[in-house]
């Protein structure tokens, strides 16, 4: 009798944490296609990231950086030595961190700016996965998105999108 008793409280448990392994995988698959679905439109991400600015015309390019971050440092330096090549591209740049170290960080490379500074809680709310995270739309619409460390010259092609 405790024997059965046992292998039935197993059973439980065990498809206890099966439902909530899959109810949690199914949540998390949720919010990240609904923060991507976010993305697809520069207004929609203003919105998200609560900025009061109507999304520009001609091209954009938004990156959500943190300063003590390898690739986010790399990034920004290589961003910083090829402005004139982004001349006619409007820049923003935001991120999770204190605002006095991000800002100090961007204007160490002279960008900043490009700042946008915003709640933290939007930040969560708009961006999945880690940093560098570079955005580019062309008019209001998402053209390419890149995840971690990009080469300017992939950049610059990505912005000559026509």
């Amino acid at each position: 009798m405790n024997k059965k008793r046992i292998i039935v409280i197993v059973g439980i448990v065990v498809f206890g944490l099966l439902g909530w392994m899959g109810y949690s995988s199914v949540s998390s698959l949720r919010e990240k296609e609904e923060k991507e679905e976010v993305a697809e439109e520069l207004s929609s991400l203003f919105l998200s990231l609560g900025i009061d600015a109507a999304a520009p015309t001609g091209v954009s390019l938004l990156m959500y950086f943190n300063s003590e971050c390898e690739h986010c440092q790399w990034e920004v330096e290589k961003l910083s030595e090829n402005m004139d090549q982004f001349a006619d591209v409007n820049l923003a740049m935001v991120s999770l961190e204190p605002t006095d170290s991000a800002y100090q960080f961007l204007k160490n490379h002279s960008l900043e700016q490009y700042f946008i500074e915003t709640n933290p809680e939007n930040i969560m709310k708009t961006f999945s996965g880690g940093v560098p995270q570079i955005f580019i739309y062309e008019g209001n619409k998402l053209k390419k998105k890149f995840k971690g460390e990009v080469k300017i010259e992939v950049l610059l092609k990505a912005i000559k999108l026509k």
